[in-house]
């Protein structure tokens, strides 16, 4: 009798480990799981977790006093709803990935993994990249005039497996003019998201396209077993600054004369003015 009762016991604990390791990775992408479990399965991403529900319920709570991002000019401009084909990216992607890659100010954003960037142009103007990128510039280049706008600047980014990325923000003074896209290129059936504070989690999948808002707190996150690629592009309609790399000294100049109400907005402004120096030493 004992013994039929140890061995549904085991069978129950054996198809419970199955099933929570089978669904934690949409648990963790929906939210809708504690830290606590993540803890007891000694998954690599529980303190990228813990510290990413723990952030979002004291600013929710206004235990954090630092706001949620800041505020946009322009209109956001919606995704396409479609699938591109992005098979015939890899090549040259991975002729891109042998090269050393950009210093970025975001690689520093891990909590937890690592990423890689590489700037394919920025601001219409030639980085070392872009003769290495002519299928992905001309596949970014085709989204953007069937939206009727410019991509003004456009990178490939590389995630590890088991990647998160803090909350973040955008680049102050430019943010607030372009539409952030995502271009799945190689991705995971599932766990590789990206989640604007307050808002719903986006799934990146491999031909579709998400937009968003650059000017808002957000995260990313690579919760699979292989590597993520994207391409980044951010949408412009011709407001705020040029499409060259004379934009860099508009920004700045628009970012020396902004009126900086609180300690908030000093950082902001501190942060955006060392990213013009990052950017200006990868154009050509």
């Amino acid at each position: 009798m004992y013994k039929y009762i140890a061995i549904i016991i085991i069978i129950i604990i054996l198809f419970s480990i199955f099933y929570i390791k089978h669904n934690i990775n949409i648990w963790i992408h929906n939210r809708q799981v504690r830290p606590f479990i993540l803890k007891i399965i000694n998954h690599p991403l529980y303190d990228a977790y813990k510290y990413s529900l723990y952030l979002e319920y004291n600013k929710k709570h206004n235990i954090l006093k630092n706001n949620s991002g800041f505020n946009r000019i322009t209109p956001l401009i919606n995704a396409p709803n479609k699938l591109y084909n992005v098979n015939d990216l890899m090549q040259e992607i991975n002729n891109i990935i042998i090269y050393k890659n950009h210093e970025r100010l975001g690689d520093s954003l891990a909590h937890s993994g690592k990423k890689k960037s590489w700037q394919l142009r920025l601001f219409n103007t030639d980085t070392i990249y872009t003769k290495l990128a002519p299928k992905c510039i001309k596949l970014v280049d085709k989204i953007s005039n069937e939206l009727n706008c410019e991509a003004i600047s456009i990178s490939l980014a590389y995630m590890y497996p088991n990647t998160w990325l803090k909350y973040h923000e955008g680049f102050w003074g430019y943010g607030e003019y372009i539409t952030r896209c995502m271009l799945g290129v190689k991705c995971a059936d599932y766990g590789c998201g990206l989640h604007v504070y307050n808002e719903s989690p986006l799934t990146i999948k491999k031909g579709k396209v998400i937009s968003f808002d650059d000017c808002k707190m957000h995260e990313a996150w690579n919760l699979s077993n292989e590597n993520r690629i994207v391409l980044i592009f951010d949408l412009w309609n011709n407001e705020g600054f040029s499409n060259n790399k004379n934009a860099l000294n508009e920004i700045k100049t628009i970012l020396n004369n902004r009126l900086i109400l609180t300690e908030e907005d000093k950082k902001r402004k501190q942060t955006s003015l060392r990213t013009i120096q990052t950017i200006k030493k990868q154009i050509m």
